[in-house]
């Protein structure tokens, strides 16, 4: 007890450096954890909520090509298909260019059957499905914009320009894994404002068995709008690869991260240990052990480390809030990232286990010192 003491006072003897320092560990794990953060939300694949037996159906051509009503017509009689609907991109803003997000038109009966998690209360999925102009949108959306139930909506469109009006007819519940800023509306009013129409950019399905996807393909293969059939995890996982760059710059950016936080505790520790260098030996000269020594300097590492962990971690949340924002005023859309607790605890675990690491060194110098040379050295 009475050398954690001593620790303590060794720690922060020099208060202001060990300030410095507990912040140069804040801002280092508050940067590490934002970046981590962004790879969790942003570049994961969603495997709870894509669906091996969905499979996305879009044109061989290009990713952009369309597809048709007639082709979705056509797969939904293919013996093994079991429900069938489509969708469409729709690229527009609310009120201000910056206040993008992503917008379907979607063929709403089939895709709420396609995909449940996205479906409102009962009463508002009846609300919207019997409304031709309604929407539905995510609560995160929702919050941003302060739209209740009932509220006029008009978004302005960008590839489909003009003047979009909708009603906001229901808000589905936030389900783990989907995303919570999505705005769907009824694809028959989007094609019916359109006046060359009938077409989508995903036709979706739900087949009983793999195998099915190449009789889908094969049905259109020598057509003018040949179709291409992946199941929905391969799709997200496929596009998942195509970030390994971003990832893997994220992933080099957030190593560079830790290395500044050796040095910046590691810095301090060295000029803290040859600071009390006479004060060591002295304690060596009336029996203390080496190992006292080294256990010494290293639990004043670990109180100022500590220190700058709990920094930072009071500040992340806020930290993050100020991220998002910047990203949507600089970027647009909706950026709803969230701390995930495991990468939380891993990431003030990691940062304390590197910054032992890093006062090991002056630990180690500190124990093998022996008491002539100690108390010959000028602090």
């Amino acid at each position: 007890m009475a050398l954690l003491r001593l620790a303590f006072r060794f720690a922060f003897r020099n208060r202001l450096r060990s300030l410095i320092t507990a912040l140069g560990v804040a801002t280092s794990l508050v940067a590490f954890l934002l970046l981590r953060t962004l790879v969790a939300n942003w570049y994961s694949v969603k495997e709870a909520t894509a669906k091996n037996e969905r499979f996305m159906i879009r044109n061989a051509l290009t990713t952009t090509s369309f597809l048709y009503t007639p082709q979705a017509n056509k797969i939904r009689a293919l013996p093994g298909v079991s429900e069938v609907s489509w969708m469409v991109w729709f690229g527009a803003y609310y009120k201000d260019a910056r206040n993008s997000f992503e917008q379907r038109a979607v063929e709403a009966e089939s895709y709420i059957r396609l995909y449940p998690e996205f479906s409102p209360p009962a009463d508002q999925l009846k609300d919207w499905l019997s409304d031709p102009r309604g929407a539905i949108a995510g609560d995160q959306l929702v919050k941003k914009y302060g739209w209740t139930i009932g509220d006029n909506i008009t978004l302005t469109g960008t590839y489909y320009p003009g003047e979009w009006p909708m009603t906001l007819r229901g808000i589905y519940p936030a389900t783990p894994g989907i995303d919570r800023a999505k705005l769907l509306f009824h694809w028959k009013y989007f094609n019916d404002t359109l006046p060359a129409g009938n077409h989508v950019h995903r036709i979706i399905a739900k087949l009983d068995a793999a195998g099915v996807a190449g009789d889908i393909d094969a049905l259109f293969a020598n057509s003018w709008s040949p179709t291409l059939t992946e199941s929905e995890r391969a799709q997200e996982q496929r596009w998942a690869s195509w970030s390994t760059a971003i990832v893997t710059g994220i992933n080099v950016a957030s190593g560079l991260i830790l290395v500044i936080l050796v040095l910046v505790l590691g810095n301090s520790m060295a000029m803290a240990t040859r600071e009390a260098t006479r004060e060591y030996a002295a304690m060596r000269a009336i029996g203390y052990k080496t190992r006292q020594i080294v256990g010494l300097v290293l639990v004043q590492g670990f109180l100022v480390a500590a220190l700058g962990i709990a920094l930072g971690l009071a500040l992340a949340p806020t930290a993050l809030r100020a991220s998002t924002k910047l990203l949507e005023d600089q970027v647009g859309g909706v950026w709803a990232l969230e701390l995930y607790p495991t990468e939380t605890v891993i990431t003030a675990l990691m940062a304390l286990a590197i910054s032992m690491l890093a006062s090991s060194v002056p630990a180690w110098h500190s124990g093998k010192l022996t008491i002539v040379d100690a108390l010959r050295r000028v602090a």
